[in-house]
């Protein structure tokens, strides 16, 4: 039951707190868009760098894979590889333009 609970949960949030995310096949779904903040290095020289990254339900990032696009905000980003929670939700590591989500380099 409680497997039940935390993806109907999780599913609820996303609708509740989720914008307008459209996918390759034209729908439009509601995702949580976020651009966490990551600590890094080049070389020795420390960078903080954003990663943008969306939330979808299961259900909605059904058949989504690495190199799809998705539109947000009126902004193109390119899908990383799909990390599925297991509670009912998948977490999207998005690029803007040509970027490789999973590596950061360029296509």
């Amino acid at each position: 039951m409680s497997d039940f609970v935390s993806r109907f949960d999780n599913a609820r949030i996303i609708r509740r707190l989720g914008e307008p995310v459209s996918l390759p096949d034209g729908r439009v779904v509601s995702g949580v868009f976020e651009f966490p903040a990551n600590e890094g290095a080049l070389g020795s020289l420390p960078m903080d760098y954003r990663s943008p990254e969306v939330t979808l339900t299961d259900q909605d990032a059904s058949g989504l894979q690495k190199g799809d696009v998705l539109t947000i905000r009126n902004s193109v980003y390119t899908i990383g590889k799909p990390r599925p929670s297991g509670d009912g939700v998948t977490l999207l590591p998005l690029a803007e333009g040509q970027d490789d989500p999973d590596t950061g380099r360029w296509k």
